[in-house]
């Protein structure tokens, strides 16, 4: 496994708050091996809202969640395969993420969060034909214990699982259009040693466009909505919007 820059892993900005969602938030081309000696440089902005928690189908309460945030990001994945002649591609990421953002004990909701994460991924993408490739990328969670949740009584959360997928149709050689999915389970979570029967278990719909620049720069616009939650979080609004540069060093 040779390792060799991509945009899936080590990330130096985090933009997934919630366990309701993959932890890494995945768009299309995260698992594309760059040339050898290229560095990917990229920013992103989103904007989320989110409502407040539902469990087994139903509402717990009224309010909601708005977060916007800019995150820088740099990475490194390992390649198990890299055959441009068939343009096929798998790779392996992981990435440890320390606390970060506001974090409020006293509120249930907070952009931030006061803990560790560890996540492992794995990305296959697959040209179906010279038109149409295929994206999958299986991701798994490790949370670390928040001890200042809810004035102290500690939170503890169970391991999250998610599974991102997109069609891409490359309309020209600068403009690509995706559809996908996204399947959150698990992440059940414990406050004050209580079981609260939160684990995740919800769908959402991804679409978007990307628009590839001169000078090995990129413009690509994602949108994304539950379309069944049965408990988490139900996001009403998300839109993520991705500059990438590729530099030769």
């Amino acid at each position: 496994m040779h390792p060799r820059p991509s945009l899936a892993a080590l990330s130096l900005g985090l933009y997934a708050a919630c366990a309701q969602a993959a932890v890494n938030e995945v768009l299309p081309g995260d698992y594309f091996p760059l040339a050898p000696g290229t560095t990917a440089l990229a920013l992103y902005a989103i904007d989320r809202a989110q409502s407040r928690p539902y469990r087994d189908g139903e509402r717990l309460a009224a309010g909601r969640l708005d977060t916007q945030a800019l995150a820088l990001r740099l990475a490194l994945t390992g390649w198990l395969i890299n055959d441009k002649a068939s343009a096929n591609y798998l790779g392996l990421s992981a990435m440890l993420i320390a606390p970060t953002g506001d974090y409020d004990p006293l509120h249930r909701l907070n952009s931030g969060e006061n803990r560790w994460r560890f996540v492992f991924l794995g990305g296959w993408q697959k040209d179906l034909n010279p038109r149409l490739l295929l994206e999958l990328v299986p991701e798994i969670a490790w949370y670390g214990d928040n001890p200042d949740h809810a004035g102290g009584l500690g939170l503890r959360q169970e391991p999250s699982l998610a599974l991102t997928g997109y069609l891409r149709w490359r309309i020209t050689s600068a403009w690509h259009l995706h559809l996908g999915g996204q399947i959150n389970r698990g992440g059940a979570t414990r406050i004050g040693g209580v079981e609260q029967g939160d684990a995740s278990d919800n769908t959402r719909a991804l679409a978007g466009i990307t628009c590839f620049l001169p000078e090995q720069q990129q413009l690509l616009l994602r949108l994304g909505w539950n379309l069944e939650i049965e408990d988490g979080l139900r996001t009403q609004r998300e839109l993520i919007l991705r500059y990438q540069e590729n530099f030769l060093v």
